[in-house]
Formats: structure tokens, sequence, C-alpha cells
């Protein structure tokens, strides 16, 4: 008995308390706690068993194995003892007394851990999130049982069902144990996640101040002068000994590295192995395609084309900086090295003349500087190599651009001017670096040397990648492939002209952005940046900033973009237009640009930082405008509507609204597009074709009917005359035959007898024609069988004239008669 008291006072204290005058004036609330609380009937408890069983074990098949946790615990370790041993390395304490370069190279190291430990404890959270998830759901089955068991009639339960409850309440306490247990387990292991994570980032913002400090005091000497150096007694060995293992560190961060991106590796080499075979096949199969114009395009196109592996190997390096988010040196060197030999054969089939034996230099460049980064030292030894470099780099400039013959060549391309001042300014940059290793300036002039060869080689890559995507792109527009399609075949110079245009467009704003990353110039001018774009601007109790805005305009106009390029595609497409039904095109095309415009409007205004309740405030206001001045534009609108849904008319149907008549050329959102016989484009508003009364004479089919009226002279036999215009029908293969010609004795003219001869044509629009020339048989014919077919006259009776003007009219014969009678007068 107590033990039933007690579970009731349990079961009560999870119920809601609230004053009781809050029943009286609150509406009820419907508590999901007292739901779970609900005891399950006797009658369902096998039921229920039997699902809580399965449910139970779908949360046990989840919880952490001993091998699970053995990896985890491994995978902890291994972080734990990285972390331990760079902690010991002394530069951390003192980063400001680093130079530039040491910096840039412990926050690479520093970087790649954080990236390891924010990897792990993503992983890790959301493991726990998983397993709070079970506990809080096994929890209510628990609460739920025990109440069940405490309530139910011990009297007149079976035995069976008792043991049941029994049995399920013991699975249940096991579960929720078990996936107590493994929760404990990964916050555990996430406390030890969790002091790393903080340890680094406090060294990473160490590392950032003094990297900032020491862009600001680039220009100051923070080395003895390089003579000075040759007369020091200091030992290089003791040097070489502050610095660890070159190999080493190579070897750790390879394995690191594979650690850590194991299953992307694998991905990477699946992919480059797909890419390029892709595009041997794609080069194989469609270089032959390719113009016979000999323009330095296609020649370079063509000369790529026989170089399927490079291509396919650029793109497949490329991935890395895709598939992995950071790396550390010797990867970005074994990675710079892979890029290299791809690099090198696309460059030589598209540059040509002299600057073809340069394209090396800045190559060999990279890597000796990628060398000096990894293996850097305060060393003489690292001081002289770096001004072998600069020397090198000096060099190379001077090949290519000194010598003025080669200038001129490379200023008769169209970014040489760009091509000339980029090198003298390099060179200018360099001889700065020079002088500066001479005299003590080391940060100065590493930078300075660093940034300028990173910067020619993202250049050449860039530039070579390019190359490689307008390859792709040409054999892909000029292949028999495109050729089926009547819209690409046709437009296939501007879209060649728009997707190489917008290539060169991306290329050039990554390359800016590289360079300012490279030079440092990012990181001082983002935050300005985006306190321009982001600044609130506020109109009225709307705020929005330039970001908004523009954001705005680019979704308005690739809505716009989107509308007509599906506008192109439905109606130009012949291949479409044959496989659906006459005017359908045109009405699904109208049907998906409303839809367009409906959704390219919603997130333009959303991308405005519109609320939505604003929002629907705006559509009152836009809806009470239509009630006033927009009554007939929203009108026409609707009917267009309308006229997608219902198609009353299709495009090139022959139509006539009031004393309108043509054949629809274009249905529009607005308005549509009718053009006369006349030649004429009369744009008409759709609210006319949908309030007045518009006959369509090519709804159904385009066959039409027309006639000819002819009048024969009285006395003719109508008979003969019936007969010989159905025998001229019948005998023109332009005529239906089904139905059937007819023709017609209409009755008795004033002058003539009149008949009317009806007969089908097939094709409306040669209504005109096919009548006129029906017109011309029927005369033939009736004047090759004597008859006549007169003209209207008429009797005049004059009851009484004038007497003088019978004598007028007399006068004027008889003047007319002596006129005849003169002889000629003579010659001068």
């Amino acid at each position: 008995m107590k033990k039933l008291l007690y579970h009731l006072i349990l079961a009560i204290f999870f119920l809601p308390l609230s004053p009781a005058k809050s029943f009286a004036q609150e509406p009820v609330v419907k508590d999901t706690t007292v739901a779970i609380l609900q005891t399950i009937p006797v009658t369902e408890i096998i039921i229920q068993a039997t699902e809580v069983n399965t449910r139970l074990r779908e949360k046990r098949t989840n919880l952490l194995t001993d091998e699970k946790r053995e990896e985890i615990t491994s995978r902890m370790d291994i972080l734990q003892f990285r972390l331990g041993l760079i902690r010991e390395d002394p530069r951390i304490h003192n980063p400001e007394e680093l130079n530039l370069r040491s910096l840039e190279n412990l926050q690479s190291e520093w970087q790649f851990l954080d990236k390891l430990f924010d990897t792990e404890q993503d992983y890790l959270n959301e493991i726990l999130q998983i397993k709070e998830e079970n506990k809080a759901e096994v929890h209510k089955l628990l609460v739920l049982w025990e109440l069940t068991s405490v309530t139910i009639n011990e009297e007149t339960a079976v035995d069976l069902v008792l043991e049941q409850v029994e049995t399920t309440l013991s699975d249940i306490r096991e579960t929720e144990s078990q996936i107590e247990t493994d929760s404990k387990f990964i916050q555990e292991e996430l406390v030890k996640i969790t002091s790393g994570v903080i340890f680094t980032n406090e060294v990473l913002e160490a590392i950032a101040e003094a990297h900032q400090e020491m862009a600001r005091s680039l220009l100051s000497l923070d080395s003895p002068p390089i003579w000075k150096e040759f007369k020091s007694k200091k030992d290089s060995t003791i040097v070489f000994e502050q610095e660890r293992s070159l190999l080493d560190d190579t070897m750790i961060g390879f394995r690191d590295f594979y650690n850590q991106y194991s299953h992307r590796i694998w991905l990477h080499l699946v992919l480059s192995l797909i890419i390029i075979i892709f595009i041997f096949i794609l080069y194989h199969n469609l270089s032959h395609t390719l113009p016979e114009e000999e323009t330095p395009e296609i020649i370079a196109v063509k000369n790529i084309t026989t170089r399927p592996l490079a291509s396919g190997w650029l793109i497949s390096v490329i991935l890395t900086f895709v598939l992995y988010s950071n790396f550390p040196d010797s990867v970005l060197l074994l990675a710079s090295l892979f890029l290299f030999p791809p690099i090198i054969s696309i460059l030589r089939s598209v540059i040509t003349g002299p600057a073809r034996k340069y394209i090396y230099f800045p190559l060999i460049a990279t890597i000796l500087v990628e060398l000096h980064r990894i293996g850097y030292s305060e060393s003489l030894l690292s001081r002289l190599w770096l001004l072998f470099i600069i020397l090198f780099a000096i060099l190379t400039i001077y090949l290519v651009f000194g010598r003025k013959s080669q200038r001129e060549i490379i200023l008769s391309g169209r970014l040489g001017k760009v091509l000339v001042a980029g090198g003298f300014i390099a060179f200018g940059m360099l001889l700065i670096a020079f002088f500066g290793n001479i005299v003590g300036s080391i940060s100065l002039s590493e930078f300075l040397t660093h940034s300028i060869i990173e910067s020619a080689t993202v250049s050449l890559f860039l530039y070579a990648f390019v190359a490689t995507l307008n390859s792709i792109i040409t054999t892909t527009i000029y292949s028999n492939y495109f050729k089926k399609s009547s819209i690409l075949s046709q437009y296939k110079e501007l879209i060649y002209r728009r997707i190489k245009g917008l290539i060169n467009l991306v290329a050039v704003i990554l390359l800016i952005n590289f360079v300012f990353r490279i030079f440092n110039i990012w990181n001082a001018m983002y935050p300005w940046f985006k306190n321009i774009l982001l600044h609130d601007i506020e109109a009225g109790s709307m705020t929005f900033s330039l970001w908004n805005i523009i954001l705005f305009f680019f979704i308005v106009w690739l809505t716009v973009i989107i509308g007509r390029l599906i506008r192109t595609i439905f109606e130009g497409e012949t291949g479409i237009r044959d496989r659906m039904r006459k005017g359908a095109p045109g009405a699904m095309s109208l049907l998906l640009r409303i839809t367009i415009f409906t959704v390219g409007f919603m997130l333009a205004i959303a991308a405005l930082g519109v609320e939505m309740d604003k929002l629907t405030i705006l559509l009152g206001a836009f809806g009470v405008g239509i009630g006033f001045g927009l009554q007939s534009i929203f009108n026409n609108l609707v009917s267009g509507i309308i006229l997608a849904f219902e198609r009353p008319i299709k495009e090139g149907d022959i139509i006539e609204v009031g004393t309108l008549l043509g054949i629809v050329k274009e249905i529009g959102i607005r308005s549509s597009v009718i053009r006369t016989y006349d030649g004429a484009e009369v744009i008409t508003p759709n609210g006319n074709l949908i309030s007045k009364e518009l006959i369509n004479w090519t709804r159904t089919d385009m066959r039409r009917r027309a006639e000819v009226r002819v009048g024969v002279a009285y006395g003719t036999d109508p008979q003969m005359v019936l007969d010989l215009l159905l025998e001229i029908a019948k005998s023109s293969d332009k005529i239906l035959q089904t139905p059937e010609p007819i023709s017609i004795f209409l009755g008795f003219g004033d002058s003539s007898l009149d008949f009317r001869l009806l007969f089908w044509l097939g094709d409306a629009n040669l209504r005109l024609v096919l009548q006129s020339e029906m017109a011309v048989k029927v005369n033939d014919a009736i004047v090759a069988a004597g008859i006549t077919i007169p003209f209207p006259q008429r009797d005049l009776h004059v009851k009484s004239v004038d007497p003088n003007l019978i004598d007028r009219i007399k006068a004027q014969d008889d003047i007319a008669k002596n006129q005849k009678n003169l002889p000629p007068s003579p010659s001068k």
C-alpha cells in the first residue's frame, strides 16, 4: 500500500501546478506529460510490451561497442599526444619574437591541429545528442511502465501479465543504464577535447596578434646585415638542432592528414579516375567535330584535345583544394608537385612563340619557395637560399619582359599591357626584397618574394584551368549531340561567348581574391568591406543593408534570365514542339514563367529583408492600388493566367477579335501579339481576348471553308451551271473532298442568275490564295462553256426634256462634225 501511495504522489508531482483561478480564467492547455503518464490498459500490456521490446532492441544496437570505445579513446589519445608534442614547442610561448615566415609555419601547424579537434568535437557532440535523445525516450517509457506497474489491479490481473510488466521494466532500466554509461563516456572524452580546443584557440589568437604586429613592422630590420652573418662565429649545427627534423615533420603531417581524411582520399582517387576517363572519351569522340578554322583559339583547343590525360589530371588535382579544408605544408607541396606536370603540358599547348620556353621558370621558383617554407630556419643558409630564389625570379622576369621584341609580342595580346605592367611591378618588388635581405629586413624580403612567386603561379594555374574548361566547352558545343538541338545549334556562338565570358570573369575574381590573400590585403579589407555591405539602412520601419539591395537586384536579374531561357527552350526547340500538342509549349512556357516570376519576386523581397507580416501589408497596399489605378493591368495578368489554363487560343491560331483578324504569334503574361495578314503585329491586352467575343478559326484544326460567287445571264440552264461548278471543285487536288464541295443556286438577281460554290481547304492560311485560284478556274470554265457572265444594265425612260437642252446638245453635235471635216493646219 505504501508503495502504491508513493507512486501516486510521484505521478501527481509531474502534473502541472497552477493557481485555482487559472482554471476559471484561462483555457485548459493539453499537457503532453499527462498523456505520457496515463497507464496502459491490462488488455494492451502484452501488445505494448512487444512494441517496447522492439524499440529497446533498436536502442541497444546503437550502443557503443568495446571496439568503438577503443577507437574513440585511441583517436583522443593520438590528439592529446599530438597536442602534448607541440605544446613543448618553445615558439608558442613567445610568438612575438618570431619572424614572419616562422609565424606562418607555426600558424599552419596549429590551424591543422585545431581542425582535427573541431572535427572530433563535432563527431562526439553528434553521438552525445543521439544518446541524450534516446535516454529521454527510454526514460519516458520507464515512467509510463512504472506507473502502470503500481496502478494495475493485482487481484484481477493474470500472473503472466504481471510478470510481463516486471520483465519490461527490467529491460527498460537496463537499456537506460547502458545509454547513461555511453553518455558519460562521451562526455568525459568531450571534456578532454574541449580543453584541447580552448588551448589551440588561445595559441592561434596569440599567433594572430603576433602576425598583425609583424605585418605592421615589415619595414623594420629584424636581422643583422648579411656581411655580419659571415663574420658571426655562431655554430650552424646549433641552429639546426633548434629546429625539428624536416623529415619527421613531413611524415607527421602526412600521417595526421591521412588519419583525418582517409575516406576523402579514397574518394578523391576514384573521382580522379572517373574524370580522367571522361575527359579522354570526350576528347576522343568529339575532337573531329571541331571546325576547320585556323584561328588561334581553335588551334589551342585542338592542341589541348590531344592531351586528355593532362586535362583530367589538372581537374583531379584541383579537387584537392575542394575536398580538404585544411592540410599541412608538406601536403600542399605534394599537391603543387602533382599540379605542375599538367599545367606545363597545357601551357605548352596554348602559349606559342618565344615565351613558351620560359613556362618552367615560375613553376621552378614555386618549388624553391615551398622548400624554403618547409625547411625554414633562422640561419645564414636559409638567407642565402632566399637570395638565390630572388635572383632566379629576377632573371625570369628579365628573360620574359626584358627584350623589346619579346615585350612587343606580349603587348600584342589582349592582356598584354596588364602582363607587362605586372611584370615591371614584380621586378621592382623583387629588387626591394633583394636589398632588404642584404641589409637585414628578412621579413619584408620573404614576404615580397613568396607573395610575388605564389601570385605568378596562381595566375599560370588559373590560365591553364581556364584553357582546359574552354577546350571542354568548345568540343561540346561543336559536337553532334549539340547539333541535334535546334536552339543550341542556332545560338551556339552566343552560348560559347557567354560561357567563356563567365569563366573569364570568375577566373579574374578568383585571381584578385588569391592575390589579396597572398599579400595579406584581404584580412585588412574584408572587415571594412563587410561593414559597408552589412551596414543597416533604416527607411521608416524597414531595415536593410547594401548587401540586401545587391541580392535583391541579382535575384530579379536571375529570374528574368531564367524566364527568358525557359521561353526560348519551349518556344524555339523543335524537338519539344514536335512532341507536344499544338499550343502546349507556349502554355507550358507561360505557366512556368508565371511560377518563376512569382517565386523570384518572393525570394527577392525576402532577400531585401522584408518580413512576412510587412509583406502582407505591402500586398494589401498593392491590392488597394489594383482597385484604383492598376485594375486594368491586374485584369490583363489574370487574363493571361486564364489563357494559359483554359487555352481558348494557341500560338498559330487564326483568330478574329472585333475588326482584328490575324495569326496569334505570342501569348504573354500581360498581352499577346497578333500578326495581321497585312504584316502588322498588333499587341493586344489579354483582357480583350477574354472579355470580348473571339472567333477562333483554327481552334480544332486548320481546315477552313471558302466560297466563290458567280452570276450568269438569264436564260442559262441552272443545272448545267451547278454541275459545272462541282466538276471544277472536284477536279482540284488542293480542295478537300471530305466534306464534299457543294454548289448552290442562290436565286434571281437584278441582272443575273446567282450561284455559290462552297469547298473546304486543309490549311486556313492558304484560303485567299486558293479562293483566287478557284475563281479564275470558274471564270475560264464558264467562258469555255459559252455561258455569258452579265454586267449590271439599266434602262432609262425620259418623260420630259427642256427644249433649250435639246438645242444645246444639237449644237454640240454640229461643232463636233465640223471639227472632223476641217483640213489639217499647214506646217510653219
